[in-house]
């Protein structure tokens, strides 16, 4: 038999096993972290308040009216080859192209001078565009005679300034602005409708009659074409200028 102070011993052993193996499995680290919070300084009201402050905006750009029309170059007739040995083919398309454009015979224009565009780097292929984008015009497919005025304006020849002024009034038309461009016309055009400054000039633009009344619409003055948006013109000429009556009585 066990003396009772060796099964005292052997109690003793077992239970300090058991607590040390207790002791392993609840053995935890724990990392302690700090935050540092800085306090931020209150915020202050400002000792004075500016006073809103309301800005008279000048709508013009509103009332400028695009085109009522495109305006074109006179297309000249082209006069027959005194090559010998025969025309080359976009010449001769073109010339008889203009021919029956000339005449009035659209369908058959359009086809010699869809010839021309076939050609590669044809030196007639600006001047057929532009007279495609005219018959387009004639037939309300601005959407195409737009982009038939757009690459001829990118080239030079005899109706490249025309082109371009017909691809700036139709984008105007379609699309509500005016690219970029330096033409006396257009560009001061382009600045109205961008609320800017503008310096108008008609030498030698094709759009006689809208130049016209752009210059009346600057000037406040009525014109009979586009009556509605020069009479507006003038009445926020009137406001601007101090007179409120006068301005008053337009907009009434």
């Amino acid at each position: 038999m066990w003396k009772p102070i060796r099964l005292f011993s052997l109690l003793l052993l077992l239970a300090f096993a058991l607590a040390q193996q207790i002791t392993k499995e609840f053995d935890v680290k724990v990392e302690l972290t700090g935050k540092l919070y800085e306090e931020k300084p209150k915020l202050s009201p400002p000792n004075y308040l500016p006073m809103p402050q309301t800005k008279e905006l000048d709508l013009s750009y509103m009332v400028l009216e695009a085109p009522k029309s495109v305006e074109f170059a006179q297309i000249k007739p082209v006069e027959k080859s005194g090559v010998s040995c025969g025309e080359p083919k976009d010449a001769l398309s073109y010339r008889l192209g203009v021919d029956y454009y000339l005449k009035g015979r659209y369908d058959l224009a359009e086809e010699e001078l869809g010839k021309v565009l076939l050609v590669p780097n044809s030196a007639f292929g600006p001047m057929a565009e532009y007279v495609l984008g005219i018959i387009a015009y004639s037939k309300d497919q601005k959407q195409r005679a737009l982009e038939l005025f757009k690459n001829s304006c990118n080239f030079t020849h005899m109706y490249q300034g025309p082109a371009c002024e017909a691809y700036y009034a139709l984008n105007l038309t379609l699309k509500g602005s005016v690219p970029e461009n330096q033409n006396g016309l257009w560009k001061a055009v382009k600045a109205i409708k961008e609320g800017k400054p503008a310096n108008l000039s008609c030498d030698g633009v094709v759009f006689v009659q809208y130049c016209q009344y752009v210059s009346d619409f600057v000037k406040g003055k009525e014109n009979l074409l586009y009556r509605d948006s020069t009479r507006l013109r003038s009445g926020i000429l009137a406001y601007f200028g101090g007179d409120l009556k006068g301005a008053k009585a337009i907009f009434e």
